[in-house]
């Protein structure tokens, strides 16, 4: 029996260490997933996954990339080919569970294949600890936890690291299929090829093996990438991943502060994850301080192997190429780190690769003693991470039994809106989710504007919904606690109520009011006039339609839109607006023989959240400009000023002017308005 075993290891090329603490680590994350499934069948342990299953499940229904069959397609994952792998593994039964269970099962090979490319990688980059490097690896429960959390990071781990080993080993077959694969797993995939290019073709590289290999993979890469856009395009009609669109942390800074954003996350990644700086369990994510030194040592050593050396440079710069997009994507505080996690496996290599030149360098030292440490805090991450498969698992699955039995007192066919989470829908008996922050819902392109889905729920009827799902927090949002009907049901769970849910039936007659100018003034100068144009600010069909710009008289300056009620003339209705410090500017198509009618709604005060560098976004705050004055051009020709000052008691003002038809030379007529003022809407009549 000994010799098969040892037979086998052989054939494994793995050592047998890695293998069992593979088997060990596995069983714990089974053991947590199974402990909190029902039915005899795994829990989900991040809402995330509930996407990519809906998505399958439709996909099986024949509703391609649409997330409720029947709405137009949305890509609403950032991986194509975990999709597709998803949707594989609802084909047979076309159940839920079936999915989960699939997925599970799967993530322990790639959790397997994850060790058995570190072990592979260690053997080139840092021979010394190879062994050490590969039973670090199958030890670390942060990448356990990546590989059974069933979202496309599991699949993308070993990709990396697929790619990572090809280049290692100068395969001049595998490093460009694998280059043009990785983009399809994640877009990001692009980064590694491109990098390793420019470190193996900057000048003074000097003549290397992977110099051809490198260009060409980057090439293949860069275009494996634009078909992922083209893909894209042709699918939904929009280049970018729907759910990437406004979700970045960056989105709406200027540049210092997009700049001071990444690194200050990038530091937050190193001081929770690598410094174990930390008032949580972030400290778990790598061996802290001592392997971040040995690490950098280990990057920089003398080493007489100068390729080895290079490949090193290529996968640190890599690693720090991945945290800084984490950073700017708003994950660097994230306690799963799902962005980086390819990095873990690789720093986890050169953590072993130092303790092997130590022990090289003192070989009185018992190399047991150096690495019994990094073993213990290994296993140490196996019970953390663990522990979080199953309190995550049990959270979610809670909430998934609520929407199971809180839906059932909706009729069939009944659609339910939501903030986030919109995953839960899968188990909501069948119902289709409305997701306002547009990752699922093509009717929601709003880049990342909250508060602009009031408009589009406002102008596009056919968007509305039956029900609010919705964490509690975000059932006091303007537009959810002003449209929110009776309660059907609320989520008292035990970890807290900062999770629970709230289902509630929608009331949208507060919508309704306000559609067009509602102020006796600015009707009695509208008779006998026709609309010809409109501009809801905020509702993005008619900001990109007619061109709508703000250049605040502060370059850096960034105010977030707002949404708010209020009232003219005593008729209380909800508007999303614009702050306007400097100059609005849109384009109106006009009738040049006929004089313009222009109707303007505007906020005298309005909450709006400003950016203020290192401080990031304020908190709501009251920006008054109850005696606002603002000048109007038309085609760079002066047409006056108005007031926009407090009406009475009113939270919003109308105002009614009329542009002569000598000022209207061409069409569309290009506006400016000038000066402090909080803009609603715009009505043109002629």
């Amino acid at each position: 029996m000994g010799v098969a075993v040892n037979a086998l290891f052989r054939r494994l090329a793995v050592p047998p260490v890695a293998v069992f603490a593979t088997m060990a680590t596995c069983a714990v994350c089974l053991a947590a997933l199974f402990a909190a499934g029902e039915g005899g069948m795994p829990g989900v342990a991040q809402p995330d996954a509930l996407v990519y299953h809906r998505y399958a499940l439709s996909m099986r229904e024949g509703a391609f990339y649409a997330f409720n069959p029947g709405d137009a397609a949305t890509t609403g994952c950032t991986s194509h080919v975990w999709l597709w792998l998803s949707a594989v593994a609802a084909l047979p039964f076309g159940s839920f569970r079936a999915v989960v269970l699939a997925q599970t099962l799967f993530g322990a090979v790639l959790f397997a294949a994850t060790v058995g490319l570190g072990w592979t990688l260690a053997r080139r980059v840092a021979p010394q600890g190879a062994v050490l490097g590969a039973a670090l690896i199958a030890l670390s429960g942060q990448t356990a936890f990546t590989a059974f959390s069933q979202v496309d990071m599991a699949l993308y781990v070993p990709a990396a690291l697929g790619f990572a080993c090809a280049a290692a080993f100068a395969s001049r077959r595998w490093m460009p299929i694998l280059a043009a694969a990785l983009p399809w797993v994640r877009p990001e995939g692009a980064l590694l090829p491109v990098l390793l290019a420019i470190v193996f073709l900057a000048p003074g590289a000097g003549k290397s093996a992977l110099r051809k290999p490198a260009a060409l993979s980057a090439i293949v890469a860069v275009a494996s990438l634009l078909l992922v856009f083209a893909f894209n395009r042709l699918v939904t009609g929009r280049w970018q991943f729907d759910s990437i669109a406004g979700a970045k942390a960056t989105d709406g800074l200027p540049l210092p502060g997009t700049v001071e954003t990444m690194v200050s996350g990038l530091l937050s990644t190193w001081e929770t994850g690598l410094l174990g700086i930390s008032t949580g369990g972030l400290f778990l994510l790598l061996p802290p301080v001592v392997g971040v030194l040995g690490a950098m040592a280990f990057v920089v050593r003398r080493d007489h192997d100068v390729e080895r050396r290079r490949l090193a440079w290529w996968l640190g710069l890599a690693a720090l190429a991945t945290m800084a997009l984490g950073a700017a994507g708003g994950y660097s505080s994230q306690a799963s780190y799902r962005l980086i996690a390819w990095t873990i496996p690789v720093l986890l290599v050169f953590f072993a690769g130092c303790v092997g030149g130590i022990c090289a360098a003192y070989p009185n030292v018992p190399r047991l003693f150096v690495a019994a440490p990094l073993i213990l805090w290994q296993i140490a991450t196996v019970a953390y991470y663990g522990l979080r498969l199953h309190e995550g698992s049990v959270q979610v699955e809670s909430r998934i039994a609520f929407v199971r039995e809180a839906t059932e007192a909706l009729p069939p066919g009944a659609r339910v809106g939501m903030k986030g989470a919109t995953g839960f829908v899968v188990a909501a008996n069948g119902l289709a989710a409305t997701n306002i922050v547009s990752y699922t819902s093509a009717d929601f392109d709003l880049d990342g504007c909250t508060s602009c889905a009031l408009e589009v729920l406002k102008r596009e009827p056919g968007t509305r919904f039956d029900a609010w799902l919705l964490y509690e927090p975000d059932s006091a949002m303007l537009i959810a606690a002003r449209t929110s009907g009776d309660t059907i049901a609320v989520q008292r769970p035990d970890f807290g109520p900062a999770n629970a849910f709230t289902l509630f039936h929608t009331d949208w007659t507060m919508l309704d009011a306000g559609l067009e100018p509602v102020g006796a003034s600015a009707l009695r100068a509208l008779r006998d006039r026709t609309l010809a144009e409109r501009l809801d600010v905020g509702y993005p069909p008619d900001e990109r339609r007619l061109n709508y710009r703000i250049d605040q008289a502060e370059p850096d300056v960034r105010i977030q839109p707002f949404g708010m009620s209020g009232h003219v003339e005593g008729i209380e209705m909800l508007e999303t607006g614009r702050t306007v410090t400097g100059t609005e500017r849109f384009e109106v198509p006009v009738d040049p023989k006929k004089p313009l009618v222009v109707v303007v709604r505007a906020a005298v005060t309005a909450p709006v959240q400003v950016y203020e560098g290192r401080g990031g976004w304020s908190g709501s705050i009251d920006m008054p400009f109850e005696s606002a004055v603002v000048s109007i051009s038309i085609d760079g020709n002066p047409a006056g000023a108005i007031s926009l000052s407090r009406n009475g008691t009113d939270h919003f003002t109308e105002k009614a002017f009329t542009i002569p038809v000598q000022m209207l030379t061409s069409t569309p007529a290009r506006f400016e308005v000038s000066g402090n003022h909080h803009s609603l809407a715009w009505w043109f009549y002629q």
